[in-house]
């Protein structure tokens, strides 16, 4: 599964691509797509495999805007 994650700031972004390449997660850090609203218009996208996980923690902490799951009808809001 892929997911899509947009961020309030950059820097937020920036830090959560960071902490996701060192956990060995495969992650781009991209422009938000049109079909997606963000307040910064950086995200970061990732696939995930059944059973892998992503840290739940970043230093300093980042806040999340909105997480999306790539759907049949393109971007799904799950949270």
């Amino acid at each position: 599964m892929t997911y899509l994650v947009t961020f309030h700031s950059h820097f937020d972004a920036i830090l959560t691509n960071r902490t996701l390449k060192s956990a060995g997660v495969e992650v781009r850090l991209m422009p938000v797509p049109r079909s997606v609203s963000s307040s910064c218009g950086t995200c970061v996208i990732f696939p995930l495999e059944p059973g892998q996980s992503v840290p739940e923690h970043t230093d300093p902490p980042v806040t999340v805007e909105h997480v999306y799951q790539q759907g049949e009808q393109g971007w799904e809001l799950i949270q």
